[in-house]
């Protein structure tokens, strides 16, 4: 086993207090301790890149079944109807356009000889269109956001990473000046 000499010379009394520390105890918590970060971060890396992933895949999915049925609605087919999956405001905006749609259909219904009224509602659904198609530019600049947030925390990792390596580098540094200084005693003592 390895040791590092430790000793103090006390003036009071000119005495002298040696210890012999094993290695591992000042080298093994510095290694742990740089296995444990690079684990935490590696794990959080991926965990943030699942979610961001899997919130950009429901978005993207969401957003192509509502883009489709009111693209069949652009058509002219009123009887779609509008879904999407989750729990968040894309549910909301499908009931909405569902309930749109299907007021547009009674109204279409109640004026079918009147190409007027039906020019409006396809006016409406235009309109509808191009304010999903504004959030669907909103929720691209929000995942792009989230990939930014990935990339930072990727070279936050990477920061981490080398200043455990630097902290290694300085322990050794100061493991090999101990060997030096343990070998200039033993010269000494001879």
């Amino acid at each position: 086993k390895e040791y590092i000499f430790i000793y103090n010379r006390l003036e009071a009394n000119h005495a002298t207090v040696c210890a012999l520390v094993p290695m591992k105890i000042v080298t093994g918590q510095a290694e742990a301790i740089k296995t444990l970060t690079f684990g935490l971060v590696l794990a959080a890396i991926l965990i943030a890149g699942f979610i961001g992933v899997s919130i950009a895949a429901s978005i993207q999915s969401n957003m192509k079944r509502i883009s489709k049925r009111f693209g069949e609605v652009a058509k002219g087919d009123l009887t779609v109807t509008v879904t999407a999956k989750g729990r968040d405001e894309f549910v909301g905006l499908a009931q909405s356009a569902t309930n749109m749609i299907y007021n547009n259909k009674k109204l279409v219904s109640k004026v079918n000889h009147s190409t007027g009224e039906l020019e409006v509602s396809a006016n409406e659904v235009k309109s509808a269109s191009e304010i999903i198609s504004g959030y669907s530019e909103d929720i691209t600049r929000a995942i792009g956001g989230i990939n930014e947030g990935m990339e930072r925390q990727s070279a936050y990792a990477q920061l981490c990473v080398e200043k455990t390596m630097e902290l290694s580098d300085n322990m050794q540094e100061v493991s090999t000046t101990v060997d030096r200084v343990e070998m200039l005693v033993r010269e000494t003592e001879k």
